[in-house]
């Protein structure tokens, strides 16, 4: 006669002859008690004893027994909550090949704790690694950062496109609706080379800036991009009745008015392929000292994803840029 334990979302069959979880363990019964029953500590809450049991697997190489001891610390199983300690244990999963591990220690880093230094781009490293090994849930993460490229991540509409086309196919929750909602802004043939550079992660790795749409103006090899007009089948835009109010770019942030008028002429001497069709607005913008900043914003733009294709272009060389949206919908 058997019994069945639902433990961890698994259905574990337990003989009658099986040996019953045990009580507190001294240090010596540590060593016998086997996984199954330090998962069985860890699920009743017993989180010292737990951990104590599964340090023994842990030092033997067993990189699961490392990320169920950052679970222990994560959501505080029979011990205080201790995130830095939780994330000790994930790290160790994770440089021992434990994927779960990498992908939970990203979130922490992402999510909790993106204002401390390094963490942003720790994160983003450990998804990458993830996804060049084909994990659903890291290419849906990717698939949203570098679709709106935001904490500082440059924007890859294209490479995000790929992205979220793999996660979909991976049934990743809300990959089906994010692919959805991205084929709709991306062109064909630019949703077919961000499938083809996704597809060829584990050979290429990812690349190391931007993917161009097929659409872009061509700039020679390492210099920029001048010609003497907007690129072929631009024309100018009609300029929007109110900038706040339209989706925009802004480009170099906060400057002089004397600095933005520069910049606005550098701009469109240098990459009018790239802005000709574009609309210029000098907008000022009071500070904290009492007088006015300016912001240079170009557009306007239909959509939030046209604004962060010009952005990608302008990034590529060097210029600060922001797609914004309207302050009042």
């Amino acid at each position: 006669m058997h019994r069945i334990l639902i433990l961890s979302g698994l259905f574990m069959v337990w003989a009658t002859n099986a040996i019953v979880p045990p009580q507190a363990a001294t240090a010596q019964e540590r060593a016998s008690i086997s996984y199954d029953q330090a998962l069985y500590l860890m699920e009743q809450g017993r989180g010292n004893e737990a951990l104590a049991a599964l340090k023994v697997y842990a030092l033997q190489g067993n990189m699961e027994a490392h990320y169920k001891m950052g679970q222990i610390y994560r959501l505080g199983l029979g011990v205080p909550i201790n995130l830095q300690q939780s994330m000790v244990h994930y790290r160790d999963g994770a440089d021992r090949g434990h994927s779960q591990a990498a992908l939970t220690l990203a979130n922490i880093l992402y999510f909790d704790l993106y204002n401390q230094p390094g963490s942003v781009e720790e994160a983003v490293d450990l998804w990458k690694a993830q996804a060049i090994k084909r994990q659903g849930q890291a290419y849906y993460m990717l698939g949203n950062i570098f679709w709106t490229g935001e904490r500082g991540v440059l924007a890859d509409p294209i490479l995000a496109y790929g992205l979220m086309w793999e996660a979909s196919r991976k049934r990743v929750r809300g990959a089906i609706e994010g692919e959805t909602i991205m084929r709709e802004k991306v062109i064909l043939r630019d949703r077919m080379q961000g499938q083809k550079v996704v597809g060829n992660l584990a050979t290429n790795g990812f690349p190391k800036t931007p993917l161009v749409s097929v659409n872009a103006p061509k700039a020679p090899e390492g210099q920029l991009y001048v010609d003497t007009g907007p690129a072929k089948g631009h024309s100018r835009r009609a300029p929007p009745q109110d900038w706040t109010n339209t989706w925009r770019i802004l480009i170099g942030g906060r400057v002089s008015r004397k600095s933005a008028n520069r910049l606005r002429s550098e701009i469109g001497v240098t990459l009018p392929g790239i802005v000709g069709d574009l609309v210029f607005h000098i907008m000022p913008a009071p500070n904290p000292r009492g007088d006015l900043d300016h912001l240079l914003v170009a557009g306007p733009f239909k959509d939030n994803y046209e604004g962060l294709v010009r952005c990608s272009y302008l990034k590529q060389y060097e210029y600060q840029c922001e797609s914004l949206g309207p302050t009042r919908r």
